[in-house]
């Protein structure tokens, strides 16, 4: 039997990250993230990432546009939807392929790429299926 397990966590900063645990293998599902940015001028680049158990890249993907400074924007990273290249209220879609796996001890992380401020804040949340038992 799998469960799905769903993961809430704030970040005081430009980058989150959740590690699967012990004995859990993640098919993602989606993953909600409010980012905040700070006063500090420039683009944020919001990208969602997996890395291994060595902290390598395995899958990057970026949000079809940038954030500017002192704003609140939702970024869905979800199977199955398109690309959007533009917010619509406040919002953007961001594709995530169907039935990744993402192995015990390997991470899924969401950051601004361009690193214009560690003031920023990240609210995220994430839902998986832990598929670890299944054949």
């Amino acid at each position: 039997m799998t469960t799905i397990n769903v993961q809430a966590a704030t970040s005081a900063t430009n980058s989150y990250t959740y590690t699967v645990p012990v004995g859990a293998h993640a098919r993602v599902h989606w993953i909600h993230v409010e980012y905040t940015s700070a006063a500090g001028v420039g683009n944020r680049q919001i990208v969602a990432e997996v890395l291994n158990a060595s902290d390598v890249v395995v899958y990057h993907v970026s949000a079809g546009a940038v954030q500017a400074a002192s704003l609140v924007r939702g970024y869905d990273f979800a199977q199955g939807i398109y690309r959007e290249a533009a917010f619509t209220d406040g919002e953007i879609q961001v594709p995530f392929p169907v039935d990744m796996v993402v192995a015990t001890g390997w991470k899924i992380r969401v950051r601004d790429s361009a690193n214009i401020s560690a003031a920023d804040s990240i609210v995220a949340s994430l839902q998986y299926r832990n598929v670890a038992q299944q054949e």
